[in-house]
Protein backbone atom coordinates (compact mmCIF):
# COMPACT_ATOMS: atom_id res chain seq x y z
CA UNK A 1 0.00 0.00 0.00
CA UNK A 2 1.09 3.56 -0.55
CA UNK A 3 0.08 6.31 1.64
CA UNK A 4 1.02 9.91 0.79
CA UNK A 5 0.99 12.14 4.03
CA UNK A 6 2.91 12.59 7.76
CA UNK A 7 3.61 9.35 9.57
CA UNK A 8 1.02 10.59 12.30
CA UNK A 9 -2.01 9.88 9.80
CA UNK A 10 -0.44 6.76 8.41
CA UNK A 11 -0.53 5.36 11.81
CA UNK A 12 -4.00 6.70 12.67
CA UNK A 13 -5.22 5.21 9.06
CA UNK A 14 -4.11 1.85 9.99
CA UNK A 15 -5.53 2.56 14.02
CA UNK A 16 -8.75 3.21 12.84
CA UNK A 17 -8.87 0.76 10.43
CA UNK A 18 -8.25 -2.17 13.07
CA UNK A 19 -10.45 -0.64 15.34
CA UNK A 20 -13.63 -0.10 12.92
CA UNK A 21 -12.90 -3.92 11.00
CA UNK A 22 -16.40 -5.79 12.49
CA UNK A 23 -15.71 -8.22 15.06
CA UNK A 24 -12.64 -6.58 16.86
CA UNK A 25 -13.24 -5.52 20.19
CA UNK A 26 -14.15 -2.08 20.66
CA UNK A 27 -12.03 0.38 23.23
CA UNK A 28 -13.55 3.92 23.80
CA UNK A 29 -12.02 7.03 22.14
CA UNK A 30 -10.63 8.70 24.99
CA UNK A 31 -7.01 9.15 26.55
CA UNK A 32 -5.07 6.74 27.57
CA UNK A 33 -4.96 7.44 31.03
CA UNK A 34 -8.99 7.13 31.11
CA UNK A 35 -9.29 3.48 29.91
CA UNK A 36 -9.75 0.52 32.67
CA UNK A 37 -7.54 -2.69 32.55
CA UNK A 38 -9.71 -4.26 30.31
CA UNK A 39 -9.88 -1.58 27.40
CA UNK A 40 -5.80 -0.94 27.69
CA UNK A 41 -5.30 -4.62 27.32
CA UNK A 42 -7.81 -4.62 24.04
CA UNK A 43 -6.07 -1.34 23.04
CA UNK A 44 -2.66 -2.76 23.30
CA UNK A 45 -4.14 -5.66 21.07
CA UNK A 46 -5.78 -3.65 17.97
CA UNK A 47 -2.18 -1.23 18.68
CA UNK A 48 -0.26 -4.24 17.57
CA UNK A 49 -2.63 -5.40 14.83
CA UNK A 50 -2.22 -2.01 13.61
CA UNK A 51 1.00 -2.48 13.65
CA UNK A 52 1.63 -5.73 11.72
CA UNK A 53 -0.73 -4.27 9.03
CA UNK A 54 1.27 -1.55 8.16
CA UNK A 55 4.38 -4.13 8.46
CA UNK A 56 2.69 -6.40 6.15
CA UNK A 57 1.74 -3.37 4.13
CA UNK A 58 5.09 -2.21 3.37
CA UNK A 59 5.58 0.70 6.26
CA UNK A 60 8.70 0.75 8.08
CA UNK A 61 11.00 3.10 9.93
CA UNK A 62 9.24 6.56 10.66
CA UNK A 63 6.09 5.07 9.14
CA UNK A 64 5.87 2.77 12.33
CA UNK A 65 7.34 5.05 15.55
CA UNK A 66 3.47 6.33 15.96
CA UNK A 67 2.17 3.24 15.99
CA UNK A 68 4.89 1.84 18.15
CA UNK A 69 5.07 4.84 20.38
CA UNK A 70 0.88 4.63 21.47
CA UNK A 71 1.58 0.96 21.97
CA UNK A 72 4.74 1.74 24.34
CA UNK A 73 2.22 4.37 26.01
CA UNK A 74 -0.55 1.86 26.37
CA UNK A 75 1.68 -0.54 27.74
CA UNK A 76 2.83 2.33 30.37
CA UNK A 77 -0.36 3.31 31.35
CA UNK A 78 -1.13 -0.88 31.53
CA UNK A 79 1.65 -1.23 34.25
CA UNK A 80 0.92 1.61 35.91
CA UNK A 81 -2.82 0.54 36.47
CA UNK A 82 -2.41 -3.57 37.09
CA UNK A 83 0.05 -4.64 39.66
CA UNK A 84 -0.25 -7.91 38.27
CA UNK A 85 0.46 -7.02 34.16
CA UNK A 86 3.59 -5.14 35.42
CA UNK A 87 4.94 -8.16 37.69
CA UNK A 88 4.34 -10.17 34.88
CA UNK A 89 5.76 -7.86 32.41
CA UNK A 90 8.60 -7.62 35.04
CA UNK A 91 9.67 -11.39 34.71
CA UNK A 92 12.46 -11.76 32.86
CA UNK A 93 11.46 -15.32 32.00
CA UNK A 94 9.09 -13.65 29.72
CA UNK A 95 9.82 -13.65 26.08
CA UNK A 96 7.07 -12.05 24.98
CA UNK A 97 7.77 -8.70 26.66
CA UNK A 98 10.96 -7.09 25.21
CA UNK A 99 13.78 -6.16 27.70
CA UNK A 100 12.82 -2.16 26.19
CA UNK A 101 9.50 -2.35 27.60
CA UNK A 102 10.26 -3.83 31.02
CA UNK A 103 12.71 -0.72 31.13
CA UNK A 104 9.65 1.46 30.79
CA UNK A 105 7.62 -0.03 32.85
CA UNK A 106 10.28 0.01 35.93
CA UNK A 107 10.94 3.81 34.96
CA UNK A 108 7.16 4.96 35.39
Amino acid sequence: MFFVGDTSQAAAFYLDEVRNHKGHPKVPDKPLEELTVKELRRWLTLTWMAYDKAKKDGAHGAALDPMLQTYKNAYIQLGKKSAAFRDYALDEGRAFHPAEFRELLSES
